[in-house]
């Protein structure tokens, strides 16, 4: 193998060679090493650019520095809140693994930045060999745990009533969080003013329609709607009270014209 080597009047860097004959290393945390030091000390350098220099993705950068810290290159340093939570990451790279860290001028984050021995930088005034990166820590997502569900309480048995009713006419209806459904029957209840024999009438109602049991299927939907329903179900019980009046008239007429004789002829 040949090596080709250019002539240093401009674009390099002197670096020493602990790290890259270090083998303890792999290539990719050489290479991280290589590239940090390359650029102008004292620089705020974040992982979502670095990434952009390099095929390697944000996964790998970050294990290239793991392997790094594990090995002395680089210090992590937390930055945290006013409520000390960790908000992001400053990490400070050492030219050798047992380089001392003298404290300078305080880092934006509210942490000391580490200087070591200088070297010649072709990109910067200042010649300084630790580089700052500075990580913001990805939000950890907490898994949604299911409420434990009721059936006892007047939110579990509006829950279930419910789901009986919508399972009638779709058996294959997936069976929902019925702990959130409780709850929320249980808000309309208690906290809203809603009154439980009432609801079960209006689900009983909406459900003998084909155009609500396809609409009421959650708690959500019955409390969208529980004014439009509650009025319907008003105007069909006068609907069949009226009617019931007309049919007692037609029966009283039709027993005083002496329909109680043609019925009696036909037993």
């Amino acid at each position: 193998m040949s090596i080709i080597r250019a002539i240093h009047n401009e674009n390099f860097i002197v670096m020493n060679k602990v790290c890259l004959q270090d083998k303890k290393l792999s290539w990719k945390a050489k290479g991280i090493y290589s590239y940090l030091m390359s650029l102008p000390s004292n620089w705020n350098i974040k992982t979502s650019e670095v990434k952009n220099h390099s095929a390697d993705g944000r996964t790998s950068l970050l294990s290239g520095i793991k392997e790094l810290i594990k090995n002395g290159y680089c210090e992590q340093i937390a930055s945290r809140n006013k409520h000390g939570a960790i908000e992001s990451y400053d990490y400070v790279i050492k030219e050798t693994p047992d380089s001392t860290i003298p404290q300078v001028d305080s880092l934006q984050s509210g942490f000391p930045l580490a200087v070591n021995r200088p070297l010649l930088n072709n990109n910067s005034n200042k010649i300084e060999c630790i580089k700052k990166i500075s990580i913001k820590k990805k939000p950890v997502k907490k898994e949604k745990t299911k409420k434990k569900f009721n059936p006892n309480t007047l939110g579990g048995k509006l829950a279930q009533f419910l789901l009986d009713k919508i399972e009638e006419s779709d058996p294959s209806f997936i069976t929902p969080d019925l702990g959130k459904w409780e709850g929320y029957f249980n808000k309309m209840i208690y906290v809203d003013g809603f009154i439980y024999a009432d609801m079960i009438s209006i689900i009983t109602f909406a459900h003998s329609k084909d155009f609500w049991k396809s609409i009421v299927i959650s708690p959500y939907k019955l409390k969208a709607n529980y004014s439009t329903l509650k009025i319907q179900k008003n105007n069909s019980y006068i609907y069949k009270n009226k009617n019931k009046d007309k049919n007692k008239d037609v029966f009283e007429q039709a027993k005083e014209e002496g329909f109680n004789q043609f019925n009696s002829r036909h037993d």
